[in-house]
């Protein structure tokens, strides 16, 4: 039997969860639940499940923080992102912060149900799903490649490499979400690369973002 942790701050969707799984026939089964990142952490919830199933964006809180914590509360307990969020920025975040795997809220059943018992079986997913930064295309040369990022299209980098999204990015730098995605067109094609999750991951690999400003924008 999987014991999962709900960590949503929607009860709905909780309830929802409970309602989709059957012990007797997915021996997938709600133990406990929280709505609050402190309300998970204070319970006494150690013996009660196997694995964390916790939302993404949880209001007043930080993503990659929230997981930081659960981590130290729980340690040696799998964390299972549930989300609405598709950007694949976010699958590279969470993996490197230790989450096992990514599971987006429009997955059929059938889905939920296979990556939640192949956690339980010890596999991390997240990272056999992270893949090669490329499939044996050529990769950029310094010279003349990286030094020809323009400050705006670095700005846009540091932002998404910072687990930003393309939303929140075009207010920051006040373009449309269309020339944030034209930009990242281009950018994918100069670097050779089919998403931008690995434009980002090859980027970090020539230690681009080391020198970037830590502030959330470049203004």
């Amino acid at each position: 039997m999987i014991r999962l942790f709900s960590i949503e701050d929607h009860w709905l969707v909780t309830d929802g969860l409970r309602t989709k799984f059957r012990k007797s026939r997915d021996e997938i089964v709600i133990t406990c639940s929280a709505e609050t990142i402190e309300d998970a952490i204070e319970g006494k919830h150690d013996d009660a499940f196997d694995i964390i199933l916790l939302d993404l964006f949880i209001p007043g809180t930080e993503p990659l923080e929230n997981i930081r914590k659960l981590k130290d509360r729980y340690p040696g307990k799998p964390i299972v992102i549930l989300t609405g969020e598709e950007q694949e920025i976010w699958r590279m975040q969470v993996a490197e912060a230790g989450v096992v795997a990514y599971i987006t809220k429009h997955a059929r059943k059938g889905e939920m149900v296979d990556i939640l018992k192949r956690v339980s079986e010890g596999e991390n997913i997240l990272m056999g799903q992270m893949g090669p930064v490329t499939n044996h295309q050529p990769a950029p040369h310094k010279d003349q490649d990286l030094f020809r990022i323009k400050p705006t299209e670095k700005e846009l980098l540091s932002q998404l490499a910072k687990g930003l999204l393309q939303k929140q990015i075009a207010l920051n730098l006040n373009m449309s979400e269309s020339a944030i995605e034209k930009m990242l067109r281009k950018l994918r094609k100069q670097f050779f690369v089919n998403s931008t999750l690995k434009l980002v991951r090859l980027l970090e690999q020539y230690h681009f973002f080391s020198g970037s400003d830590k502030s959330s924008t470049g203004h």
